[in-house]
């Protein structure tokens, strides 16, 4: 997902909903989803950059991700 709340990821997140919960299946709800979802992502690369910064995870130079303990 971009940025951007397209229409037609509007409809993806609608029909996801329609499936996993029917009554909250509204257009409203869909957006809602969409700007939690990325709120979401967001913490998560804010967590990830900070634990490369401090050291707590390393990535090697093939690409594998370790955790130092």
């Amino acid at each position: 997902m971009s940025n951007k709340t397209s229409e037609e990821d509007v409809q993806k997140v609608l029909k996801m909903l329609r499936v996993s919960n029917p009554e909250k299946a509204t257009r409203e709800n869909a957006i809602k989803t969409m700007q939690g979802m990325k709120a979401m992502a967001g913490m998560v690369v804010d967590k990830i950059d900070e634990d490369l910064q401090t050291g707590k995870v390393k990535v090697s130079d093939d690409g594998k991700v370790s955790r130092n303990n």
